[in-house]
């Protein structure tokens, strides 16, 4: 027999399944491969006309994609979550009935504001909207959440984190807390977003995207670029995936969180939000500076963001001491 661990440790949070749909396809096997052997997947938009705009490159889930996943007459950030999670599920060699008293916690930003506007376009020009109707009940980032619980019959705490470009990691950290609380002994974590006509626009208005693909931290960087996808992590207590002999890919060793409330968008250059956040989750993992080795970074390849981040970077652990990779 396995022997389970109690205490702190045992309720620590661990990832024991993986889904992922994103620009290299379906499945987190295609996401790792394409990391791993440098693919670039930023090209031409299709989405919607980009003519006249500044940019008009984004990483975009393709349509053979986009049909292997069924349903169309839900959102597509939608059909992009749910094909996450049933594959993050299966990973983690779980039935419906363990999800029951399940946490979710699903991040995201745009929900399914792409057929929101599609349906608002489609009015102005007098157009048939029919079609369109199914997908607006999931307009809200929340929408996504809600069907995903549904689909999987997961009864437990359900929250969508909405921080920008920090969601997902909100919602990992959301459902870590309420694991090694006693509140829940397993829960989904991870995000979901897609592009959409607003969110693009908006970036290109600002003149905050690149025309080429982004370089994070590089000297001449000029800009951020935009993609699409969804994630899924499942995570248990380490005692309850050792006690169901589940594989166990990986520890959340801590998370930290904080707000600087210092500009709508511009960073405080001296990132001091930033370095609490760090300082906050080495504390929590019980891990100082000089044991960490990478770190995966913001990275938006603005001037203000890359040069803010540097800074916490340096603060938190000295200059040029970690590998860094965005």
């Amino acid at each position: 027999m396995t022997q389970v661990d109690s205490g702190r440790d045992g309720r620590r949070a661990v990832v024991t399944g993986v889904g992922v749909v994103s620009p290299y396809g379906q499945g987190y096997e295609r996401y790792r491969q394409g990391l791993t052997q440098g693919r670039c997947v930023l090209g031409p938009l299709s989405l919607f006309p980009t003519e006249g705009f500044r940019a008009n490159i984004a990483a975009e889930v393709c349509a053979i994609t986009l049909q292997a996943l069924g349903r169309s007459q839900r959102s597509r950030a939608t059909r992009f979550l749910l094909a996450a999670a049933e594959e993050a599920v299966g990973h983690a060699g779980l039935e419906a009935a363990d999800l029951a008293t399940a946490a979710v916690s699903i991040g995201g930003a745009g929900g399914g504001s792409l057929e929101a506007e599609a349906w608002y376009w489609a009015r102005y020009q007098r157009q048939p909207t029919r079609r369109l109707r199914p997908a607006l009940r999931t307009m809200l980032p929340a929408g996504q959440t809600d069907v995903l619980a549904g689909h999987l019959q997961i009864g437990g705490p359900r929250e969508t984190p909405i921080l920008a470009c920090s969601s997902s990691a909100a919602a990992i950290a959301t459902v870590a807390d309420l694991i090694e609380a006693g509140v829940v002994d397993m829960g989904l974590a991870g995000g979901v977003d897609t592009l959409t006509r607003l969110c693009f626009m908006g970036f290109n208005a600002l003149k905050l995207l690149d025309t080429q693909p982004c370089r994070p931290f590089a000297r001449d960087r000029r800009g951020m670029s935009l993609g699409e996808g969804a994630a899924v992590l499942v995570l248990e207590a380490r005692q309850h995936a050792m006690a169901r002999g589940a594989p166990i890919h990986a520890y959340v060793g801590g998370c930290g969180l904080s707000s600087d409330a210092f500009h709508p968008t511009a960073p405080p250059p001296a990132a001091e939000g930033a370095v609490r956040a760090m300082r906050e989750a080495l504390t929590r993992a019980h891990l100082g500076p000089g044991d960490i080795a990478y770190v995966n970074a913001h990275g938006t390849g603005t001037i203000q963001n890359d040069r803010a981040e540097a800074v916490a970077l340096e603060t938190v652990f000295g200059a040029g001491r970690v590998l860094v990779s965005a």
